[in-house]
């Protein structure tokens, strides 16, 4: 007898292959058989006549590293169909820790009432597998994280006993489960790390098989210089490189990505192992305070805060503003998302803010990061339509959301977070299948599930085969739609009926049903 039976369902098993019609049975968290005859005993029975089975979907890139902890039920994930979430992404994890990384992540953890109980990778994973949460987790370290551990906030290459020592904390965090290093390139302190030094780390990973995905240096004016050192580093290292939600940001920039992805089929073609992940929105998200220049975050952030209270410092930014990399900038399409100690700032530009104070733009965008301690942050639109159709149709490019595990309603409801966190697969399934016809089900299926799978090295999942684990999804392909905006971003996703974890129903008609059966998953 089967645990679970879906009956007469359309497969979309995740090679990408054509879909099939079959019947599915579960037995002890996986899949036992797919048949054509139907059977009839099991504990229980869904019907999924006219709907789609695919296996449960995969965020290549997430940061629900805190969240997972304080909201385990992850709505926004689960209900979108997500059964596996890839944590520790852009350069920042919540472990390994050491020296300043501990202040660091404490000083993090207030805002959500918990008191830290790790430092390790394997600490902190056995902390998520305490929470029991209701999806799988995976996890990368960060670069930023590595490197604050040895170096701070300091602006200056590692000396050489530096580097071995962040060279034995990444050897270390890999072989206590993670599958690799992330970097933020563009964020304080990984963005003092040159590429010789992430050349030397990436041979760490290439040696213990783990994964480089970074947030690569520049995706606005200095796109094609980032790509290059991207493809550098896989080039002498020899690691696997992944370019973590891939785009051309800015209206001058729009267009590149055809560049972009020529470079990444060139080296390719050289044999460098090359893949990246993109996100289906217009409108980027981060921290106000990225729009600082560098050499304000050095020292940490009371330290750029002390100096955003220094009148002769303010007017270098501000000059900066104004002949920097900003210049160009249309302020009315940055959007404050979350700035909890002034909440009627959420969901306006910051020209009107600037209005409203009688401001220009560089003194609102000091007063909104002094006011919030530095964690105001801002949704960018600036992602041009066609550029999401290149990178979406590219055969080296999955699905990742860049989002977290947020709440639909209740604790931790802050702001107008940016709908990706609730509806980007099931956004790619309705516009960019079923309306634009951009990609193919079975395509847009295989960059959600097997080829995340592969490229991290799960074992068992991504498929809908005999043997795999059931982490399962059902959607009506006709009625899948995101319904998460800008303006109203917790919305939860129609059309998806049902979402298995280990052969468990974790979401049954868009609504959670209390089971937690996720597991954290470590790099073998």
């Amino acid at each position: 007898m089967y645990d679970l039976y879906i009956h007469n369902a359309t497969i979309v098993d995740g090679t990408g292959r054509k879909r099939y019609r079959a019947h599915v049975g579960v037995t002890c968290g996986k899949i036992v058989e797919i048949g054509a005859v139907p059977k009839k005993q099991a504990k229980r029975i869904i019907d999924a006549e006219g709907k789609v089975l695919a296996p449960g979907f995969i965020d290549m890139h997430s940061h629900s590293d805190t969240m997972i902890l304080v909201n385990p039920e992850a709505e926004s994930k689960i209900n979108q169909g997500v059964t596996t979430e890839v944590i520790g992404n852009c350069g920042n994890s919540l472990a390994p820790l050491a020296g300043e990384s501990l202040t660091f992540v404490d000083d993090h953890l207030v805002e959500y009432d918990l008191k830290r109980t790790w430092a390790s990778v394997e600490q902190y994973l056995a902390a998520v597998e305490a929470a029991r949460p209701a999806l799988n987790m995976a996890m990368l370290a960060g670069h930023g994280t590595i490197r604050r551990n040895i170096l701070g906030t300091a602006n200056r290459a590692p000396k050489p006993s530096e580097m071995e020592d962040m060279e034995k904390i990444l050897k270390k965090a890999l072989l206590q489960g993670a599958f690799g290093m992330s970097t933020g390139l563009i964020y304080p302190p990984g963005f003092y790390g040159d590429t010789s030094e992430l050349i030397s780390l990436g041979r760490v990973l290439k040696k213990h098989r783990g994964l480089y995905a970074s947030h690569i240096r520049g995706e606005g004016p200095t796109l094609l210089k980032a790509m290059e050192e991207i493809i550098a580093i896989g080039q002498n290292s020899r690691c696997p490189v992944h370019v973590s939600h891939h785009k051309a940001i800015g209206k001058e920039q729009w267009g590149k990505v055809e560049k972009t992805l020529t470079m990444i089929d060139e080296a390719r073609s050289k044999g460098i192992d090359i893949t990246g992940d993109v996100y289906p929105y217009e409108a980027t998200n981060t921290l106000l305070q990225t729009f600082l220049p560098r050499w304000v975050h050095e020292g940490g952030v009371e330290t750029m805060l002390n100096r955003l209270d220094q009148e002769d410092t303010v007017s270098k930014i501000k000059e900066r503003f104004t002949s920097g990399r900003h210049r160009h900038r249309s302020w009315e399409n940055v959007v404050v998302s979350n700035a909890p100690c002034h909440p009627a700032w959420e969901g306006e530009d910051l020209s009107t803010i600037a209005k409203s104070k009688n401001q220009d733009v560089p003194s609102t965008i000091i007063d909104i990061i002094a006011g919030e301690s530095g964690k105001a942050s801002v949704i960018i639109f600036q992602i041009s339509e066609d550029d999401i159709c290149r990178v979406l149709q590219h055969p080296a490019m999955m699905i990742g959301s860049d989002g977290s595990a947020l709440t639909m309603a209740g604790k931790f409801v802050n702001g107008k977070p940016h709908p990706r966190n609730f509806g980007t697969f099931p956004r790619v399934l309705k516009r960019y299948v079923k309306n634009e016809k951009v990609l193919s089900l079975e395509e847009a299926i295989n960059k959600m599930t097997f080829m995340p799978a592969k490229r991290l090295g799960l074992s068992k999942r991504g498929l809908v085969l005999p043997g795999y684990y059931a982490d399962l999804v059902l959607f009506d392909p006709d009625q899948i739609d995101d319904c998460s905006d800008y303006q109203n971003p917790r919305q939860c996703p129609m059309g998806i009926d049902y979402v298995m974890v280990h052969g468990n129903v974790a979401v049954e008609k868009s609504n959670f049903t209390g089971i937690f059966e996720g597991r954290v998953l470590r790099r073998k």
